[in-house]
């Protein structure tokens, strides 16, 4: 009894000293870690102020957040009020002038980069308020300032957001100058020679010498070949003259060719050409600087030339140096031609595209030249047939059409006005050489991209024991 009484009262002696470390314990802890918390919070507080905001404005933090954002670059916009849409506007300011070096800015630029700033933010706060006033607030302010010399940096942005915000019309709106009835006016002008309407783009240019006596010194020519070639193209004029030109290898039908060229800037090709011209007489030289975005003048010329020194030829085919072609398959699709086609044939590699619209591409078209989503089908420049039919009505509505700076989609804009749809021709390869050891050789019509003169010479000879 003695024993259990003595063991109670170690325990009890043992529980107490327990609680009173534990309370202890306790009191230090609340002592030491309230005091660290508070330090903490404080060091927070003084920081960032954000963690001011009490639970009562809990739904403003947004607010709170733009505030003090506005308030460390108070300094750099030179504005320390509190209002949230000022403050914001002020610092996209700023932050442009960082780039352009003034803090004066076109309405358009400051308007939209701020409606865009401001769509975003609204999308985390939620509130549509904001937005008014921000956008309110930066045109007001951007009015009223006083115009300023904006940088190239700020200039291209204006024009970009332009671009975007102007949409090309659908084709099924398509008008191009001059908008007249052309049936009517090549009926008019077929008939009488005249009419009211004055031309809008009339040939600038003649020829240094026009080459009479290509078709002259015969009764009728059943195909005209119509090679644009560059002024310093002497090796590739040479090797057409010797193979797929050459009108000594095609008895039953009379062919005839004519280069078309233009002016070089280099002395030494002009003498050469001089030279050339008088050796061959199938140079046809017209009076301006050959340039690529000179083409349409080219192709004109060509139009205008064989209406008048070739006007019996039954069809004409405006052909690149770059390309091989198979006159006799070529006569053998035009004899095959029914009557129905015949009259208004335009044929070749059909394309349909959309103009390009960024500044840096080489076919770059601007909306304000041409303002459709789309070209009207057009045939590659690099191979066109047409019938002379066709070609007579394209030489009489030029002048009465805009002048476009890419050759082929010109001649579809006109096409298209007269009624006329182009035609697919297969056998024509514009993308791709295609060489005498692919099996389409055997039965293509032309070819693209035979920039060797050897290459094209092989291909011709080899067409020649595949025929014969």
């Amino acid at each position: 009894m003695k024993f259990l009484c003595s063991r109670r009262r170690k325990c009890c002696k043992t529980t107490l000293t327990v609680l009173a470390v534990f309370a202890v314990s306790c009191i230090i802890n609340e002592l030491f870690y309230g005091n660290l918390q508070e330090r903490m919070i404080s060091v927070k507080r003084t920081i960032c102020p954000v963690h001011n905001i009490s639970k009562e404005n809990g739904n403003n933090v947004a607010r709170h957040i733009r505030e003090h954002t506005t308030d460390l670059h108070s300094t750099h916009t030179g504005s320390n009020k509190n209002n949230v849409t000022s403050n914001t506007t002020k610092r996209t300011t700023y932050l442009r002038s960082e780039h352009t070096g003034s803090n004066e800015y076109e309405n358009n630029v400051t308007s939209n980069t701020t409606k865009r700033t401001t769509y975003l933010r609204s999308e985390h706060t939620g509130s549509n308020e904001y937005e008014n006033n921000v956008t309110s607030n930066t045109i007001k302010s951007t009015s009223t300032g006083s115009k300023g010399k904006i940088s190239n940096a700020t200039e291209n942005t204006a024009q970009n957001n332009s671009i975007v915000q102007q949409k090309a019309l659908p084709f099924s709106k398509f008008r191009y100058p001059l908008d007249i009835n052309f049936a009517e006016l090549i009926t008019n002008i077929s008939e009488t020679g005249k009419t009211d309407v004055k031309p809008i783009n009339v040939y600038p240019f003649t020829y240094l010498k026009p080459m009479e006596d290509i078709c002259n010194s015969t009764k009728e020519v059943y195909l005209l070949f119509l090679i644009k070639s560059a002024p310093g193209n002497f090796d590739q004029r040479q090797a057409i003259r010797e193979t797929w030109a050459n009108k000594t290898y095609f008895k039953q039908d009379i062919i005839r060719h004519a280069f078309l060229l233009a002016r070089s800037m280099n002395k030494t090709i002009n003498d050469r050409l001089a030279l050339e011209e008088g050796v061959y007489n199938d140079i046809v030289t017209m009076t301006y600087v050959d340039a690529y975005y000179n083409n349409t003048y080219k192709t004109i010329g060509g139009i205008n030339w064989c209406v008048k020194y070739c006007p019996k030829a039954q069809f004409v085919m405006m052909v690149d140096d770059d390309f091989y072609v198979a006159t006799d398959f070529l006569l053998d699709y035009l004899h095959g031609l029914p009557n129905s086609i015949v009259r208004s044939l335009f044929a070749g590699y059909r394309a349909v595209d959309d103009p390009q619209r960024r500044r840096k591409d080489k076919w770059y078209m601007s909306l304000e030249d041409y303002p459709f989503e789309k070209y009207p089908p057009f045939v590659s420049a690099g191979a066109m047939i047409m019938s002379m039919d066709f070609v007579k009505k394209l030489q009489i509505a030029i002048p009465f059409t805009k002048k476009f700076k890419f050759d082929d989609v010109f001649i579809a804009i006109v096409a298209h006005k007269l009624g006329v749809k182009p035609i697919h021709l297969p056998k024509i390869y514009i993308i791709k050489l295609i060489d005498f050891k692919d099996k389409r050789f055997k039965t293509m019509v032309a070819s693209h991209r035979y920039n060797s003169t050897h290459a094209l010479r092989k291909a011709w000879y080899y067409h020649l024991q595949t025929v014969n």
